[in-house]
């Protein structure tokens, strides 16, 4: 009990809450959280009928005047706003839930018209009661020092550090050219950058305008990240040269002072804007990778006993891509852990659903029919948890398509998903594998050229590449597909899917005794692989796709 009083006394004592009308946004003490607009409105309807109730029927007919929608959604950000919050509709702080009828503020908060310095943010899974209670002894004991308390900014800064560690800030890009003509195309690229990251829902991103006063660099990253409360500073520089420009980009792991990403990207003067959006998508969707390998990294310096939701996540996720029985085994208790941790992650239910689908395609289930209705299961709890996430939204269309043999429904949803997050280099290349169960091979490989285009170096490569052999065996260009199968398996060579494309390719290029010896790897490395069970889960849509595909297994000798 001595614990979660002093969580509350904490918390409090960081500062009141204020609601900024004018900019759309929330302020806890000099933090900014940026709300989507449909949050705000709800917010701001509970806060204007503060200690009152407000009834479903309220909130639907002052959010959404002019459409019909469901109940849920009022339910789905009411939930949003307790995570940013971190409240607990158990013991309410702010939002109390009246049954069946609607919800009540009853927290402490001051309405406002702040100036304009928005932060683009996304939802964090909170950390569960019994971590905060944990934590927040040490949060303040850190806050004395020599017996005085550190400002509060400091304690909001150190508890925001260990609560969002892929929390990030976009330094403004510098002009190095000199010419003032620039300055708002690196102003532009700087913009469309935190915009990309944004999307991420992984991320904490600190924008623009709390970043301006740093453009002339005086303070040391480290120093620079205890001001923002971040993990993690992008850094740029744009230099005009003859006929065009080149952009560069680091990231730096701002708590080792060590830069753990660089890129150079260069482009013409004839189409700036072009470039521009190229450029700030590509960066947007290359750090998200860079970011997960720094963390997984961290983790090898932490006892595992002390790992929270987010570490059980990460560290399932560098476990996932062995395909050893055995990495699978503790990726899914990793998994299951976070969960016990943290039962409102939405991530977390994601990558559970993502396991079971490895399990089942890599033929590493003992029981596909359960495993299946499991991962249906967890694909449809990440969704309902946070719908806006882009990667829960893909790993959802890719169980709709494969576990339930969907494809077409699981097109729409790729598209939703890309609509959230076009930097998205996992749906766009998840999403070529439903068209290519479609008949849209060309489809498929237009979209893996944006992957490629936005994570070039992406660890998961070795996925996209075999989606890319799919497609051109679906196309009939069979040495391209077995092009694209090898350089998937030099990669990751105990990639199952890699060595069954293969071997079909192999047998319609007319190369028989290499089809023959893929078959054979491909029986080592999966014992139960049989042709009928292969075939009555796999959902090639376009008439003869299926037939030829199996045709060429059959004939290289694999079993019925």
């Amino acid at each position: 009990m001595d614990r979660e009083r002093g969580v509350r006394n904490v918390a409090a004592s960081i500062s009141a809450l204020h609601l900024d009308v004018a900019n759309e946004c929330l302020w806890w003490g000099d933090q900014q959280i940026a709300l989507t607009p449909k949050a705000f409105a709800v917010l701001r309807c509970l806060v204007e009928h503060r200690d009152r109730l407000v009834t479903k029927q309220a909130l639907l007919e002052a959010v959404w005047p002019d459409a019909y929608v469901e109940e849920g959604q009022v339910k789905q950000f009411v939930a949003e706003l307790r995570r940013i919050l971190h409240d607990d509709a158990e013991a309410p702080r702010f939002i109390e839930t009246v049954h069946r009828r609607g919800y009540r503020f009853v927290g402490d908060i001051r309405v406002r018209a702040g100036e304009l310095n928005l932060v683009a943010r996304t939802n964090r899974p909170t950390p569960p009661r019994s971590q905060a209670r944990a934590g927040a002894p040490a949060a303040t004991a850190a806050a004395r020092v020599d017996g005085a308390e550190r400002s509060e900014g400091a304690v909001q800064n150190a508890l925001r550090l260990d609560w969002n560690r892929l929390a990030i800030a976009v330094l403004p890009f510098r002009n190095l050219g000199g010419d003032p003509r620039d300055d708002a195309f690196a102003e532009g690229v700087t913009e469309d950058v935190i915009d990309g990251l944004a999307r991420n829902r992984s991320l904490s991103v600190i924008g623009r305008h709390s970043t301006l006063r740093y453009r002339d660099r005086c303070a040391d990253a480290k120093q620079l990240a205890a001001d923002l409360g971040v993990g993690y500073i992008l850094d740029g520089t744009l230099r005009r040269q003859a006929g065009g420009f080149r952009i560069s980009a680091n990231l730096v792991d701002a708590r080792e002072d060590r830069t753990i990403w660089a890129e150079r990207y260069e482009g013409s003067h004839d189409d700036l804007l072009g470039a521009q959006d190229l450029i700030a998508s590509s960066i947007a969707a290359t750090i998200d990778p860079r970011l997960c390998e720094a963390e997984i990294a961290r983790l090898g310096r932490k006892p595992a006993e002390r790992f929270d939701a987010y570490d059980c996540v990460l560290r399932a996720s560098s476990l996932l891509y062995t395909f050893d029985e055995h990495d699978l085994r503790r990726a899914g208790g990793y998994l299951d852990r976070a969960l016990q941790l943290d039962p409102t992650f939405a991530r977390a239910y994601a990558y559970k659903a993502w396991w079971y689908l490895l399990c089942i395609c890599e033929e590493r289930s003992a029981n596909p029919a359960r495993d299946t209705s499991l991962a249906e299961r967890a694909a449809r709890r990440a969704m309902a948890l946070d719908p806006m996430d882009a990667f829960v939204l893909a790993v959802g269309a890719h169980t709709q398509a494969l576990l339930q043999g969907q494809p077409e429904c699981a097109a729409e949803m790729f598209d939703a998903s890309l609509r959230l997050n076009e930097s998205s280099a996992f749906a766009w290349g998840l999403s070529a594998v439903t068209h290519c169960y479609l008949g849209s091979p060309d489809e498929a490989l237009g979209r893996l050229g944006n992957a490629w285009r936005l994570s070039p170096f992406d660890p998961l490569n070795f996925m996209s590449w075999t989606v890319a052999g799919i497609a051109e065996f679906l196309g009939g260009r069979y040495d391209r597909a077995i092009a694209w199968l090898g350089k998937a398996l030099q990669q990751n060579p105990g990639f199952v899917a890699a060595h069954r494309t293969l071997t079909t390719c192999l047998w319609h290029a007319g190369r028989e005794a290499e089809a023959r010896a893929a078959a054979q790897q491909l029986l080592t490395l999966d014992r139960k692989f049989r042709l009928s069970t292969f075939a009555s889960r796999y959902p090639l849509r376009r008439p003869g796709d299926l037939q030829r595909y199996m045709a060429g297994l059959r004939a290289a000798g694999l079993p019925e």
